[in-house]
């Protein structure tokens, strides 16, 4: 079901919320079973004949105080780690990027075993669910101050997109191995979407959908096709410029090519805010891996400019007007208008907005889409959006929420026990969180359901409790 996903994600929406909402009644029919098993157990001991439980068969990860983890004592794990996967009772969780030992909760003045329902566990041990509660309750108090109880249970729905993570985290954290088979159909996959955006922008061939100047992929929307591709390739990269990459993928001259594709389907989707949400996602990943491959980077970024900016006519034919004249620019206007207004409109709502499902319609001709769209509505940037529907309440939530993504992202990059590939995962995983937020100054990327839906399911890959490595200047896992 998650590879099957990581396929249907690049397509037209209506396929990922097919799996996804599959997934949603297989991860709710597994809680209902562990709920039912659990009440047995606890039958099974009140009448003498047995232990206060069942041995979960998915037992807690515990190496460390992971971020945005919560719970007691009966839901926190043991902070010990292992090599040997035996040690307090838990066992080794093979998890393909590292060892972390792991064991059952166990009740410290009965030293039996604590009940858990796994499936519901994971929710509690996710790194980010702390952050996207915040969130969800700024998004709730929002609604609430614009149309009461009703209204704050309606804007909730706005945040449906987000539960992809959970039922991917949980599939992630009870088979790990699924984290390198879904980078690789990731990856796969974008590499056929960018194959398929290169074509559409050069031949300006686009026979399912309007015809734009930009590439649109599968999906016809080159905004959302532009942060999905960038999201694969911060992936790509990390693990090219790493060397991660070679014990999942055996084949170097492949690989090669698989990251190029996913680096074209951002160049040909000729959003002017993914390229530059690119190109410095692209130097941090490149530095954090070392000073020199941040240099090479530095050379071959100038150089790729150079040959694009002669051979490419839609890199002219972007950037030139910004050049000439930004204001004249129709996007950059387009812009401004919307700024301005979203400006106006949250100085009447400065502490919660309007509500997250009640951003105005704005009749701005330049900005509209023949055939797509009548009225403008969204900011066309993640913190105006936020700013204007939320308030300085949901503004400080969104900005915990990214900041937390980075630093469990960063963690992940740094910690010991991840073997290459993992940490290079993580690194891209870093790296596609810095280039969506860059593009976001000027794009609603955090609201549109395709990026979404891809985001937060590579986030999902991130496991909570690790521990970060010595500070050792920037050194890449494995060494130099």
């Amino acid at each position: 079901m998650i590879l099957a996903y990581a396929v249907a994600v690049f397509l037209p929406i209506t396929y990922a919320w097919i799996f996804l909402i599959v997934g949603l009644v297989l991860y709710a029919a597994r809680a209902i079973i562990e709920i039912v098993l659990l009440k047995r157990g606890e039958e099974i001991a009140s009448s003498g004949n047995g232990e206060a439980c069942l041995e979960s068969k998915v037992a807690e990860t515990s190496t460390g105080s992971g971020a945005g983890s919560s719970g007691g004592p009966s839901a926190r794990p043991s902070t010990e780690t292992s090599t040997s996967g035996i040690e307090s009772g838990g066992t080794q969780l093979g998890t393909g990027h590292g060892t972390e030992s792991v064991a059952v909760p166990v009740n410290q003045s009965t030293g039996k075993p604590i009940c858990s329902i796994p499936a519901l566990t994971s929710i509690n041990l996710a790194p980010l669910a702390i952050p996207l509660l915040v969130f969800a309750i700024a998004v709730f108090i929002s609604g609430i101050f614009n149309g009461g109880i009703k209204e704050g249970f309606s804007s909730m729905s706005t945040l449906r997109t987000f539960l992809v993570y959970f039922v991917a985290y949980h599939a992630f954290r009870t088979s790990p191995q699924l984290i390198s088979k879904t980078v690789v159909v990731l990856l796969s996959f974008g590499a056929i979407a960018g194959i398929w955006g290169s074509i559409q922008q050069i031949f300006h061939y686009h026979p399912f959908d309007y015809p734009w100047l930009q590439a649109s992929g599968f999906m016809g929307m080159p905004m959302a096709y532009a942060g999905q591709m960038a999201v694969t390739a911060c992936l790509s990269l990390a693990l090219v410029f790493t060397g991660g990459f070679k014990s999942v993928f055996k084949n170097a001259p492949l690989f090669y090519m698989i990251a190029a594709c996913n680096l074209a389907g951002v160049f040909f989707a000729s959003e002017r805010s993914a390229w530059l949400g690119m190109l410095v996602a692209t130097l941090v990943i490149a530095w954090m891996v070392s000073l020199k491959t941040f240099m090479r980077g530095f050379l071959v970024l100038i150089l790729a400019g150079a040959i694009a900016w002669f051979t490419v006519p839609v890199v002219q034919t972007r950037i030139v007007p910004i050049i000439n004249n930004p204001k004249a620019d129709v996007g950059v206007q387009a812009r401004f208008v919307i700024w301005e207004k979203s400006i106006e409109v949250w100085k009447q709502h400065p502490v919660v907005g309007v509500g997250a499902r009640n951003f105005p319609k704005f009749d701005i001709p330049e900005a509209i889409v023949p055939g797509k769209s009548t009225m403008l509505v969204h900011a066309h940037s993640n913190i105006f959006q936020i700013l204007t529907t939320m308030g300085v309440i949901g503004l400080l939530a969104f900005v915990y929420l990214e900041l937390s993504s980075l630093f469990v992202a960063f963690k992940n990059w740094r910690s010991p026990l991840n073997d290459a590939f993992y940490s290079a995962v993580a690194l891209g995983i870093f790296g596609g969180v810095v280039s969506l937020m860059v593009a976001g100054f000027f794009e609603y990327n955090f609201g549109t359901g395709h990026v979404r839906l891809l985001h937060w399911f590579v986030l999902a890959m991130l496991m909570s409790h690790v521990s970060l490595r010595p500070a050792k200047a920037l050194e890449p896992p494995g060494g130099k």
